[in-house]
């Protein structure tokens, strides 16, 4: 159990570390893209939703009981 636990641990700190990586800093060459800017504004905006409907059911089924005689 303690063999497996250690190589659990072991496997997890090569993955935590394998992906760090040195960040690249912008260099005097490379140029900064310029983004677009949209401001937001809270309004109030109406949800409706129109749905049909049926009064019957599509499907209907019938109970009907096993016996052809009446019990008592």
């Amino acid at each position: 159990m303690k063999k497996s636990s250690t190589l659990l641990y072991l496997c997890l700190m090569v993955c935590v570390f394998g992906g760090c990586e040195k960040k690249q800093e912008i260099s005097k060459n490379q140029s900064v893209v310029e983004v677009g800017v949209i401001t937001l504004k809270k309004q109030p905006v109406a949800l409706t939703q129109e749905m049909s409907g049926r009064v019957r059911a599509m499907l209907t089924s019938e109970v009907r009981p096993q016996v052809s005689t009446i019990i008592k």
